[in-house]
């Protein structure tokens, strides 16, 4: 660091760090006197063929991520491999194997991730490049998509929210911070983890269908609050409608509640059109004047997203939908007409 002062002021004296050696003067007489500074240790080897490790969604399906590393053009001129870093009880698993590097038309991969690898890939934010010039390997910075954001988890481990835990949040029973607890709160692992749902007092009503149904109508005006609330920022925006406790996730567990048994296809129908009618009535929400085209934007995407599920679940149960003309017209009414006002008392 160089600073230049008067030697007749004192005002620097006290942020001077103190000094090593001898003070020199800056003139033309003692120029010679400088010195160069100490070499240092030889700088450790860095893969410079490597431009980028970043998550970023999948092509085909924008929900779920994937590992990306894109190396300079003649990356394939290098012998190198990828790896998770070694860390106590956790060995450094190969992500991209020194076969597949070596191909000298590609430069650019892909890894399917695994919600443990995910996980470390969060925790880690580094991978480890190994090459010719460092066996050992040096640690590289992994980045994140912009496009990607939405679809990271909230907190570190796997944490599976069911559908009733987004209904008893949406009921206000229980903090959007009970839904993600501090994966090492208790020093054990949460890489398959399910949070509990809200105690309930007296008979355990939750496998009834009709139960459940009743909870989620209960639910609608919480969901419709929480929309309301995320409208001040973009973020906001993206985590309430695509987030893990959005609109978008309460519909796909209703659709594992399906695939699982535990709902009927027409009352898993009735909870998607009556969540498409909390979007529709969503678009009237005062907006600032700055965000209104991305609130648009949102929910347009969103709607998408569950109008496809709806779609696909009609698809797959033909007949059963085919002879309920009386869902057909229901559906229509609602996403038609129906307002905001009257999620009250949808049924």
């Amino acid at each position: 660091m160089i600073l230049r002062r008067s030697l007749q002021s004192s005002d620097f004296d006290s942020l001077l760090p103190d000094l090593v050696g001898k003070p020199i003067l800056l003139s033309n007489a003692n120029i010679h006197s400088l010195q160069p500074p100490e070499m240092g240790p030889v700088d450790e080897p860095w893969p410079e063929f490597i431009r980028q490790v970043l998550l970023a969604p999948v092509t085909a399906d924008g929900d779920k991520l994937e590992l990306r590393i894109e190396t300079a053009a003649d990356g394939a001129g290098f012998l190198w491999y990828a790896r998770l870093l070694d860390k106590e009880g956790f060995p450094g698993d190969t992500l991209v194997p020194f076969e597949q590097t070596q191909d000298a038309t590609k430069n650019s991969f892909t890894v399917s991730l695994s919600d443990q690898v995910l996980t470390r890939l969060l925790t880690d934010q580094e991978i480890q490049i190994c090459w010719a010039d460092c066996k050992a390997g040096r640690p590289f910075p992994l980045n994140v998509e912009t496009s990607a954001r939405a679809s990271l988890p909230i907190s570190p481990g796997k944490q599976t929210l069911e559908e009733s835990n987004l209904i008893s949040y949406y009921q206000g029973r229980i903090a959007w911070e009970q839904l993600f607890p501090d994966p090492e709160a208790d020093g054990s692992s949460t890489d398959h983890a399910t949070v509990a749902p809200a105690p309930v007092s007296g008979v355990d009503k939750s496998r009834i269908q009709s139960y459940q149904i009743r909870e989620f109508v209960e639910a609608l005006a919480g969901l419709n609050q929480d929309l309301r609330s995320a409208t001040q920022s973009e973020p906001a925006m993206r985590l309430a409608l695509l987030g893990p406790v959005s609109p978008f996730a309460l519909a796909q567990t209703i659709i594992d509640a399906v695939v699982a048994g535990r709902r009927t296809p027409t009352a898993a129908g009735f909870q998607l059109v009556e969540i498409l009618a909390c979007l529709q009535s969503a678009r009237s929400h005062q907006v600032p004047e700055r965000l209104a085209d991305a609130w648009q934007q949102h929910l347009q995407q969103v709607n998408g997203k569950i109008t496809r599920l709806l779609e696909k679940l009609v698809a797959e149960n033909p007949a059963l939908f085919a002879s309920n003309k009386a869902f057909g017209r229901y559906r229509k009414a609602v996403l038609n007409v129906k307002q905001l006002s009257n999620h009250d008392n949808p049924l």
